[in-house]
């Protein structure tokens, strides 16, 4: 046997081997997609797949972007207060005295009667939490805060902030996360600020906050 014979008897039997393995695969792809997850054979049950609007909530959650702000600090702590009022489309006012806050309901504020809460957050922070959580406003309420008996300085520019949560306050360091940072202005010795929704909000100053610990 020459060695032309040779090579070309090694290049047919390399295509045989080729071609099996082609085969091979190919009907192992065929078993595979042909078997449910339990075993039997059949075609495959389609899939559910999240709906458009629970994609959006989680994207929403993942892309949410924290503010960091030092808060407006009072001269001295004040305890938990808790304060309430029910109101109609007439509106109506909510008063903390003893923290200095001041809430306007105006009139279509809301549809029907509503009890609106407002817990304020105890220690030296001007902070308060809101009820009910998630409310919207088809007018916003006016937040107005008494400037009184807090660490405000000429100079210093005021801000609201939406907290959705007590978790994005340290009130022993005065820092905060915010959801929203809302302009505001300073009035008759009062910062004062619109609120469309609830929950939580705090009056912030013009300082960011840098600390390691937040």
């Amino acid at each position: 046997m020459n060695a032309g014979r040779i090579a070309g008897s090694g290049r047919s039997a390399r295509r045989i081997v080729r071609s099996a393995t082609m085969l091979a695969g190919a009907a192992m792809i065929g078993i595979v997609a042909g078997c449910s997850a339990d075993g039997t054979t059949g075609p495959r049950a389609p899939q559910p797949q999240p709906s458009a609007a629970l994609v959006g909530s989680l994207l929403d959650l993942t892309t949410t972007t924290l503010t960091s702000v030092t808060g407006l600090l009072r001269l001295s702590p004040q305890p938990e207060l808790l304060r309430s009022v029910t109101v109609d489309a007439s509106g109506g006012v909510l008063d903390i005295p003893e923290t200095g806050l001041r809430i306007t309901i105006p009139r279509g504020a809301v549809a029907a009667r509503t009890t609106i809460t407002v817990r304020s957050i105890p220690g030296l922070m001007v902070a308060y939490d809101f009820a009910p959580h998630g409310i919207k406003f088809a007018v916003p309420l006016q937040f107005s805060q008494d400037l009184a008996g807090t660490q405000m300085k000429e100079g210093v520019v005021l801000s609201g902030g939406y907290f959705a949560s007590d978790t994005q306050l340290l009130p022993l360091l005065g820092l905060a996360k915010v959801n929203e940072v809302l302009p505001a202005r300073v009035t008759d010795g009062r910062v004062v600020f619109d609120i469309r929704h609830f929950s939580g909000y705090m009056v912030s100053t013009n300082r960011a906050a840098d600390s390691d610990e937040f």
